[in-house]
């Protein structure tokens, strides 16, 4: 029976940043409502707080946005 193997992902960011975006993550509310929370100036679900990590810490930086599109045109089949 054959293993299922890990599909393949391109990594962009360094390990440091991945884990500095996913320790904001664990902090914020779920992805799908911060749209909404913004919106929406619901400081009950995101406050200044909230908005001040995602802006300092999970915005990509210019660097970041190109190295990214680069990865993707050059691996457009791949998972980043």
């Amino acid at each position: 029976k054959p293993v299922d193997a890990k599909p393949a992902v391109l990594q962009v960011l360094s390990m440091k940043r991945s884990q500095a975006i996913s320790i904001v993550l664990t902090k914020l509310p779920p992805i799908n409502v911060i749209p909404t929370a913004i919106m929406k100036f619901d400081s009950m679900v995101l406050n200044k707080d909230g908005i001040e990590k995602i802006l300092k810490t999970m915005m990509p930086t210019a660097k970041e946005v190109e190295e990214i599109q680069q990865k993707q045109l050059e691996n457009p089949d791949m998972q980043l």
